[in-house]
């Protein structure tokens, strides 16, 4: 009923001024009615013994939400999610389009993307929304550096760069596509009217990097990374989700533990403080290709107990019970702190504004 109630207003009110208004759309329409993201950064991580680390990173909740990244390669059409597509008509590299469940698709010729690819653009996520979302969609200095962002995700730079500049590469190629097919029904039954959206934006649109050496003078770095128009605009409308930068530095080496704590950071629970999900549906939004029932099993209650140790002020418990088609992975959520507006939100407002 809502989705009719959508179209009638879209046809009352003209088409939406710009495609930024389709994209909500779509993120609305995808969102779960169990969760709501934060709009700013909450008060409750622990301080970190270096200042220059985030206590909070961001990332945007439409996408945290599918399984775009990816914990396990896609097998192909006999896996029963994603399936690469592409053609050669005329000698060129394949576009691979990656369709996953509930009408969601990548477009890449870098692969999929994955959990590492999530780490890093939520760093420059948060970056962007630390200063202040600027109007030319740019993250400037130091914040631009791929050491920078090891940093933020707890990895040595000397070993690492290599790592962050495939996944910003990775992000700056790849494009989500969004779809949704739309119908309304007659008094009688009757559909009386079909609208199919499609909506495609990146992740990153560029990067750019200069450095100067001079003797006798400080080496001299001109870095930025430009996030693409559509996801800049998302964050402008605190469409994100906050991720405790401790816990994630600490999943870093668990791929699947990382997609999870995501996820469940982008919900909130139940009456019962629980967040509850068939091991299918849940494996399908994080990412995960395994088709084996008792290996799922496994894997979602290893990554789950893995997250409780990382996060037990957040994620104090959880269980595995048998539903009626499936069994169902649950997880207890501690309430929500109230956050502080500080600077920074203010200033992300006044520009939202």
């Amino acid at each position: 009923m809502s989705e009719q109630n959508n179209v009638a207003a879209d046809r009352r009110n003209g088409s939406p001024e710009s495609l930024a208004e389709i994209l909500s759309a779509v993120a609305a329409h995808k969102a779960i009615s169990a969760g709501e993201e934060l709009a700013e950064p909450p008060s409750s991580a622990e301080p970190s013994a270096n200042p220059e680390l985030y206590p909070w990173l961001a990332h945007d909740t439409a996408s945290l939400r599918e399984g775009v990244y990816r914990v396990e390669t896609s097998r192909g059409p006999a896996d029963g999610s994603a399936q690469p597509r592409g053609n050669d008509p005329d000698g060129q590299m394949d576009l691979i389009r990656y369709e996953y469940p509930r009408g969601v698709a990548v477009l890449s010729q870098y692969g999929e993307l994955r959990a590492r690819d999530l780490r890093v653009m939520a760093v420059v996520t948060r970056a962007f929304y630390e200063l202040g979302c600027p109007a030319d969609n740019m993250v400037r200095g130091d914040e631009a550096t791929l050491g920078f962002i090891a940093r933020q995700l707890g990895m040595n730079p000397d070993g690492s760069v290599n790592d962050i500049r495939q996944s910003v590469e990775r992000l700056a190629t790849a494009k989500l596509v969004w779809r949704e097919h739309l119908s309304t029904a007659g008094d009688d039954g009757t559909v009386v009217e079909t609208e199919t959206r499609e909506l495609a934006h990146g992740f990153l649109s560029g990067w750019a990097k200069r450095e100067r050496k001079r003797a006798g003078e400080k080496q001299r770095r001109d870095n930025y990374l430009l996030i693409d128009q559509h996801m800049a605009e998302l964050i402008r409308r605190q469409r994100v989700t906050w991720l405790r930068a401790d816990v994630m530095r600490k999943l870093r080496n668990h791929a699947l533990a990382t997609k999870l704590y995501a996820f469940m950071r982008s919900h909130r629970p139940n009456q019962d403080g629980v967040i509850e999900y068939g091991i299918v549906k849940l494996a399908d939004r994080l990412g995960c290709s395994d088709t084996n029932r008792s290996r799922l099993r496994r894997k979602l209650r290893q990554a789950a107990e893995v997250v409780c140790a990382a996060s037990p002020e957040e994620f104090p418990k959880s269980y595995l019970r048998d539903g009626n088609h499936d069994q169902v992975l649950g997880m207890h959520r501690a309430p929500a702190k109230p956050s502080l507006r500080g600077a920074t939100a203010n200033a992300v407002t006044a520009a939202a504004g």
